[in-house]
């Protein structure tokens, strides 16, 4: 430690190299590092389940390029009605 500085700027000065470090050996983690479910196993071969008529139309729609919120105010519904069963039906579908 030089002689003109201060205890407390030498203090910040280790603070930075020692967070410096730290970043270096654990900043590199990814999400599921850090205890998501990571994706694993066979893919699904079932098909998929037959769609309800109200989940065709909004299939339809979006193929037609419609926003969800645009869709849920044709069908009077809540944009999050038509994203859970965009979500839920996995739309667009072909």
């Amino acid at each position: 430690m030089a002689s003109n500085m201060t205890t407390l700027e030498a203090m910040m000065i280790d603070a930075k190299i020692c967070n410096a470090r730290a970043r270096r050996a654990w900043g590199k983690t990814k999400f599921r590092d850090m205890g998501a479910k990571a994706l694993v196993g066979r893919p699904k071969t079932t098909p998929p389940r037959p769609m309800t008529p109200r989940s065709r139309l909004i299939n339809k729609l979006l193929k037609q390029g419609m926003e969800s919120i645009a869709i849920a105010e044709l069908l009077e519904a809540s944009p999050s009605a038509v994203g859970g069963m965009i979500q839920r039906w996995g739309l667009p579908r072909d």
